[in-house]
C-alpha cells in the first residue's frame, strides 16, 4: 500500500460552460488519500470531485469537511472508502466495491460532490461498482427566510397591530428555494491498462513428427590403415580399401555388407629374427543387425572372415628365400563411427579371430621353428569411409 497522500484544494475552482463551478466562486477543502500505487492521487480525486460541482458549495459545510479515501485491493476486486469528517467527532462513511480503481474513485468523486453541496450522499452506481453498507452523509437544509412583519394599512387593522406582541411569520412557498439541478452523468470508465506479459508460461508443442525411414540400398567406400598379427613373432602394418553395400533403418545404424583387400607387410615393425613376414588377403564383413545411435555416434557388432596368402622371408642368408602358404580365419569386430563433414564417417574396427589352419616356417641349417601363425589373430583398422 502507497503512503497516504494530503492536498489541500486552495481554492477549488472550475470553469465549464456545461458544468462545474461558476469563475469566481471557490472553496477550500482538505483531501487525504489513501491508495495502492498507480491507483489514483490526492490532485486526481480533487479534479474529480471538481468536475462533478454543479454550483459553488457551501462555504461553511465545505470549510467544515475534510474528506478521507482509502482504496484497497482484494482479490479480483477494488473496494473503496469515503470519510466526511464534519468535526472531531463526526464523520459519515460510504464504501463501494467495484472491477477497477477508475469505477470506484467515480462514484466516490460523485459521492463527495453532492455531499459538499448539501445534497444527498447518494449516487448512482457506475457499471461494475457495488456499493457496501453505509449511510449517506447527512443534508444541511437551510432555514427557510422569515418574512418582514407587515403593517395594517386599514384603520381597524392598526389597533390589532398595535395589541400584537410581534410581527407573524409567513412561512415561503414550497417552491421558494428552485431545486437543485441533476447531477451530470458520470464519464464513462477509462479503459483499463493492459495486462502485464505473463512471465511463466510454457508453451507446449507436439513433438517433431520422426523422419521418414530410409528405403533403398546404397553403396559405401574407403580406405583405412590397418595393424594385424598374422605371424608370430611380430606385428605387420599395412593398408586396405573397401567397397560395400549399405541397407538403411530407422533409428538405427544399417545394416551393411564389406569387401576388403588388404596387404600388410612386415617392413616397418620387423622383428630382430631371422625371418620377416607379409600378408595380401581379402576379408568379408557383415554387420546384420545388433548396432547402437546415439546422436553423431553409431557402433555395430558384425561378423569377419578373412582368407588370404602369408610369404615368410629368410633374412639371414645372403640370397633370400621365401615361402608363402594360404591363410584362413574367422571371428568378430567391433565398429564405431563418427561424421566429420563432406560426406566422410571417421571409423574404427577392433576385430578377434581365429585361424583356422596352422602354419609353420623351419629352417634346416639348424632344423628349427623361425615363424608360425599364431591360434587368434588380432586385426584393428583405422579410415574413412563415404556412403554414396
Amino acid at each position: 500500500m502507497a503512503p497516504a497522500g494530503v492536498i489541500w484544494v486552495l481554492p477549488l475552482l472550475i470553469v465549464g460552460a456545461g458544468g462545474g463551478l461558476p469563475a469566481g466562486r471557490a472553496a477550500a477543502i482538505r483531501v487525504e488519500l489513501e491508495a495502492p500505487a498507480g491507483c489514483s492521487s490526492a490532485e486526481a480525486f480533487r479534479r474529480a470531485v471538481a468536475s462533478r460541482l454543479e454550483r459553488a458549495p457551501d462555504a461553511e459545510l465545505a470549510a467544515a469537511t475534510r474528506l478521507q479515501v482509502k482504496i484497497t485491493r482484494a482479490g479480483g476486486r477494488v473496494e473503496g472508502e469515503l470519510r466526511l469528517v464534519h468535526a472531531p467527532d463526526a464523520a459519515d462513511t460510504r464504501r463501494v466495491e467495484g472491477k477497477s480503481c477508475d469505477e470506484v474513485i467515480e462514484v466516490l468523486a460523485l459521492t463527495a460532490a453532492l455531499a459538499l453541496q448539501g445534497a444527498p450522499a447518494t449516487a448512482p452506481r457506475a457499471p461494475g461498482a457495488r456499493e457496501g453498507s453505509a449511510r449517506a452523509a447527512p443534508t444541511r437544509e437551510a432555514a427557510p427566510p422569515r418574512a418582514p412583519a407587515r403593517e395594517a394599512t386599514s384603520p381597524a387593522a392598526r389597533p390589532a397591530a398595535r395589541e400584537a406582541p410581534a410581527a407573524t411569520e409567513v412561512p415561503p412557498p414550497a417552491s421558494a428555494e428552485p431545486a437543485p439541478p441533476p447531477a451530470a452523468p458520470p464519464p464513462p470508465p477509462l479503459p483499463e491498462p493492459p495486462a502485464p506479459p505473463a512471465t511463466n508460461v510454457v508453451v507446449i508443442s507436439a513433438p517433431p513428427a520422426p523422419p521418414p525411414a530410409p528405403t533403398g540400398t546404397g553403396v559405401e567406400v574407403g580406405a583405412a590403415a590397418a595393424l594385424g598379427r598374422v605371424l608370430a613373432p611380430g606385428l605387420n602394418l599395412g593398408g586396405s580399401v573397401m567397397l560395400g553395400l549399405t541397407f538403411p533403418r530407422a533409428g538405427a545404424p544399417p545394416r551393411s555388407l564389406r569387401l576388403a583387400l588388404l596387404y600388410l607387410p612386415q617392413d616397418l615393425l620387423r622383428p630382430a629374427g631371422e625371418v620377416g613376414s607379409s600378408w595380401l588377403g581379402g576379408a568379408l564383413t557383415a554387420c546384420p543387425g545388433p548396432g547402437l545411435r546415439r546422436g553423431w555416434f553409431e557402433g555395430q557388432a558384425c561378423a569377419r572372415a578373412l582368407v588370404g596368402w602369408v610369404t615368410a622371408t629368410d633374412q639371414v642368408v645372403t640370397t633370400p628365400r621365401s615361402a608363402g602358404r594360404s591363410w584362413w580365419a574367422a571371428g568378430a569386430l567391433l565398429r564405431g563411427g563418427a561424421p566429420i563433414g563432406a560426406g566422410l564417417v571417421l571409423e574404427l574396427e577392433a576385430g578377434v579371430d581365429a585361424v583356422l589352419i596352422e602354419r609353420r616356417f623351419i629352417t634346416t641349417t639348424p632344423l628349427r621353428t623361425v615363424a608360425e601363425t599364431p591360434p587368434v589373430s588380432i586385426l584393428v583398422g583405422l579410415g574413412l569411409s563415404r556412403r554414396l
